[in-house]
C-alpha cells in the first residue's frame, strides 16, 4: 500500500501545482509605483474595462485587460518570484480625451506604448524621455499640438515612431538624429513645417519614412539619400523644392517611392536606374526636364506606375514611353502631364494591363479601338480631357469595362446607347455604364 500512497501523494501534488500555476497570475505583485500610476491613468481617462484596477493587481493575467487583442491592454514581465513590471500599454481607439497623464511617465519599464486613434491633445510632455526603454511609440491620429519636444531624441532604443495625423507646429527637432535604431518613422499629416533637418542622415537603420502632407520648406535634402536601408519613402503634399538629389540613386532597396509637388529647379530621373526593387513609383507634379526613362520597362517588380510628372522644359510624346509587351504593370497612371501625340495601340497588347489612366493630357488623333478589343483584361480606361476623337461601338464597350471619355470628341456609334452623361468633377463617376 505504501507505493500506492506515494503515487497518490505525487499525483495530488502534481495536480495542485498545475492549479496553482493557473492561479499564479493572482499572486503576481506589480511594482507599487507602477500600480499606482495605472490607477491614476484609469481615473483620468475613465477606462471602464480597467475599473477593477483600483482593487486588484494590474499584472493579474486572468483579468480582461491582460487579453491580447483588446483595445485597452496591459502586458507585464514577471520574474520567478512573481515581481512584475508593466512593459506594454495599449489604449487604442478608446475615445480617450485630454492630455497624457503625468503618472504615465512612472511606467519606466515600458517597451511598447500605443495611444493611437484617440482624442488626446496638448503637447507631448518633456518627461517622455523617462521612458528610455521604449522601442515602439504610437501617438498617431490624435489632436496633439505644439512643438515636438526635443527630449524625444533621448528615446534611443526606439525602432518605431508614429506621430502622423496630429496638429503639431514647428519643425522636426534635430535631436531625432539620435534615434539611430529607428526603422520606421511616420510624421505624415502632422502639421509640421520648416526644413527637413540634415540630422536625418544619422538614422541609417530607417526603412520607412512617411513625411507627406506637411508644410516643409526648403530643398528636398540630400541627407535622405544617405538612408540606404529605406524600402518605403513618401514625401509629397509639401512646399519642398527640387531638384531631386542625385544621391537618391543610392536608395537601391526602395520598393515604394512617392515624391511629389516639388517646385523650383528641374529634376533628372536618372537616379531611378538602379532601383530595380521598385513596386510602386509615384512622381506627381515634379519638375522633370527629360522624358520618362525607358529603363523602367526592365523593372520586373514595378506594378504601380503613378507618374503624374509636370514637365519643366519639355512636353512629352506618349510614344517616347517605350512599353514592353510582357511588362508586369496592371496599373498605369500617366494622367495630369503634358503628353502629346496619339495613344499607341500597343496598350492593347499589354495583356497584364487592367487599369489605364491617361486623362488631362494633350493627346490627340483617333482613339485606337485595338486597345479595348485586343486586351480583354482591361477593366478601367480614362482618356478624359484630351483632344482625341473617334467612335466606339457596343463591341468596344464590352460588359465589365468602365471608360471615361468626358471632355473629348469621342462618341458612340449606337443611338440606342445613351451618350455618357457626367458632371465634370473629379469626384463623379464617369464610366461607360453610367446611368
Amino acid at each position: 500500500m505504501v507505493p500506492q500512497i506515494r503515487f497518490f501523494i505525487f499525483l495530488f501534488a502534481f495536480v495542485f501545482s498545475i492549479i496553482s500555476s493557473g492561479r499564479g497570475g493572482r499572486l503576481n505583485n506589480t511594482n507599487a509605483i507602477e500600480k499606482e500610476a495605472l490607477r491614476n491613468i484609469q481615473k483620468q481617462w475613465r477606462i471602464t474595462t480597467w475599473e477593477t484596477l483600483q482593487s486588484t493587481d494590474p499584472c493579474d493575467r486572468l483579468k480582461p485587460w491582460r487579453r491580447d487583442g483588446e483595445n485597452a491592454w496591459i502586458n507585464c514581465s514577471c520574474n520567478p518570484n512573481n515581481n512584475c513590471s508593466i512593459i506594454e500599454l495599449k489604449v487604442f481607439e478608446m475615445n480617450v480625451s485630454g492630455r497624457i497623464p503625468d503618472a504615465l511617465f512612472n511606467l519606466t519599464n515600458l517597451v511598447n506604448l500605443n495611444l493611437s486613434r484617440n482624442i488626446l491633445n496638448g503637447s507631448i510632455p518633456e518627461d517622455i524621455h523617462k521612458l528610455k526603454h521604449l522601442r515602439i511609440l504610437s501617438l498617431d491620429k490624435n489632436q496633439f499640438s505644439g512643438n515636438i519636444t526635443p527630449s524625444i531624441g533621448n528615446l534611443t532604443n526606439l525602432t518605431y515612431l508614429s506621430l502622423g495625423t496630429n496638429r503639431f507646429s514647428g519643425g522636426i527637432p534635430s535631436t531625432v538624429g539620435s534615434l539611430t535604431l529607428l526603422e520606421q518613422l511616420y510624421i505624415d499629416s502632422s502639421g509640421l513645417s520648416g526644413p527637413l533637418p540634415s540630422d536625418l542622415a544619422n538614422m541609417t537603420s530607417l526603412k520607412k519614412l512617411w513625411a507627406f502632407d506637411n508644410d516643409f520648406t526648403g530643398n528636398l535634402p540630400e541627407s535622405i539619400g544617405q538612408l540606404t536601408n529605406l524600402t518605403d519613402l513618401q514625401i509629397y503634399g509639401t512646399s519642398l523644392e527640387g531638384p531631386i538629389p542625385k544621391n537618391f540613386s543610392a536608395l537601391t532597396k526602395l520598393e515604394t517611392l512617392k515624391l511629389g509637388d516639388l517646385s523650383g529647379a528641374d529634376s533628372n530621373l536618372s537616379f531611378l536606374e538602379n532601383m530595380k526593387s521598385l513596386f510602386t513609383l509615384s512622381l506627381r507634379n515634379c519638375q522633370v526636364a527629360d522624358e520618362i526613362p525607358t529603363f523602367l520597362r526592365n523593372f520586373s517588380n514595378l506594378t504601380y506606375l503613378l507618374s503624374q510628372l509636370e514637365a519643366g522644359n519639355a512636353t512629352w510624346n506618349l510614344h517616347s514611353y517605350i512599353l514592353r509587351d510582357d511588362a508586369n504593370l496592371p496599373f498605369r497612371d500617366l494622367s495630369f502631364n503634358k503628353m502629346h501625340g496619339s495613344i499607341p495601340n500597343l496598350f492593347g497588347k499589354l495583356t497584364t494591363l487592367q487599369y489605364l489612366f491617361l486623362g488631362n493630357n494633350a493627346l490627340s488623333d483617333l482613339f485606337p479601338s485595338e486597345v479595348l478589343t485586343e486586351n480583354k483584361n482591361l477593366t478601367t480606361v480614362d482618356v478624359s480631357f484630351n483632344n482625341i476623337s473617334g467612335s466606339l461601338s457596343s463591341n468596344d464597350l464590352r460588359a465589365g469595362l468602365s471608360m471615361n471619355y468626358i471632355g473629348t470628341s469621342m462618341n458612340r456609334q449606337s443611338d440606342s446607347e445613351p451618350f455618357l452623361k457626367c458632371i465634370e468633377m473629379e469626384s463623379s463617376p464617369c464610366t461607360s455604364n453610367y446611368p
